[in-house]
């Protein structure tokens, strides 16, 4: 499942699908693009790309798959390293941005949670 909240500022990325190699389109009004995940026992990588427009985001959702103990995240826009912080909840992982990105064309989202 791909849901955005412009007002917040979150995506929220929990796809159905339960392969290592997930990769789908995403829509929203500001925008559209691609978002893949790349799972294995120690680690969970998201990346999102646009392909038109921007995408506001100062909080991912993803949900809580692999190890249990994941307690490292780092986070890119395109070669710019961001500060993020991680936590779990209710079977979701939520990491803040220390400040809110815009994800344009030929900068994607890149995060890595890892144990």
């Amino acid at each position: 499942m791909f849901h955005y909240s412009g007002v917040e500022r979150r995506l929220t990325l929990t796809p159905k699908v339960r392969r290592p190699n997930f990769r789908s389109f995403w829509s929203a009004p500001s925008g559209w693009g691609t978002f893949a995940q790349t799972i294995s026992p120690q680690q969970q990588k998201v990346s999102v790309e646009t392909v038109e427009g921007t995408l506001a985001v100062a909080r991912l959702v993803l949900e809580a798959i692999g190890k249990a103990g994941i307690r490292k995240v780092s986070a890119r826009l395109g070669s710019e390293t961001l500060t993020a912080t991680l936590r779990d909840e209710a079977g979701r992982r939520l990491i803040d941005l220390d400040h809110e990105i815009k994800i344009a064309p030929g900068q994607a989202l890149q995060i890595t949670v890892s144990g």
